[in-house]
């Protein structure tokens, strides 16, 4: 299987297109160590963006328990909406690429929340991925969500279950380092792994204009803090 990769010419000035400082945002260049970057492991479940993976029980961050694989906004439903063609066949194409790059299919996570003593799933997902469903993210076509379903099921596709932890994010974080991954630092970043998104077959500018969607949507107006990991 092919897999389109596009150059990446990025620094603090272009990403100001996507992330204008008139809308409150802050772009900075990083590189290790002020990002934790690790490197895949292959066969571990593709990540959503969410900023809470690694968190625990009581709210303790432990790094070693974030999956090392690529993150990417709304996980295998992102991949998906790509695609052409019916529900069935585009969660095949997402499901097979997934696999042709080493990684386990996964959906978006859901929240382990406790209610009266009692640990359920909440199935509210984030502002992203409820607008792609939604229809609302241009040039993507979401997958019927009644098929969604059932296809997942199907294909075994992953969820990972997350504890919440109190407080608002700081900002995002842009990695451009191929295979590897930056943890989200005690649920301070969400982390979005750039790269991979090329991989799927993705634009850059597209791409860059669905992380620009996500900033939008989850980060709060004096905390937009954009950060490009590179080198």
């Amino acid at each position: 299987m092919a897999i389109a990769v596009e150059a990446l010419v990025l620094n603090k000035e272009s990403l100001t297109r996507y992330f204008p400082p008139e809308a409150r945002y802050n772009v900075r260049e990083v590189s290790p160590p002020e990002v934790d970057r690790r490197r895949i492991v292959r066969g571990h479940p593709l990540r959503c963006i969410d900023r809470h993976f690694g968190i625990q029980e009581g709210g303790i961050y432990d790094p070693d328990a974030v999956p090392l694989s690529p993150a990417i906004p709304g996980a295998i439903d992102i991949i998906a909406a790509t695609f052409n063609g019916s529900s069935q066949e585009r969660m095949a194409s997402a499901v097979a690429v997934c696999e042709a790059l080493g990684v386990r299919p996964a959906d978006h996570s859901a929240y382990i929340e406790n209610d009266k003593g009692k640990l359920i799933a909440s199935e509210d997902g984030c502002a992203f991925r409820n607008a792609l469903n939604a229809n609302q993210l241009e040039g993507m076509k979401p997958l019927d969500q009644i098929q969604a379903v059932i296809l997942k099921k199907r294909h075994a596709v992953h969820r990972a279950m997350l504890h919440r932890k109190p407080g608002r994010p700081l900002g995002m974080i842009i990695n451009t380092e191929d295979d590897t991954t930056v943890l989200p630092n005690d649920g301070q970043f969400y982390v979005a792994d750039l790269w991979f998104m090329l991989r799927v077959g993705m634009s850059q500018e597209r791409a860059l204009e669905a992380l620009a969607q996500c900033a939008d949507l989850l980060l709060p107006k004096d905390r937009r803090n954009i950060l490009l990991a590179q080198n």
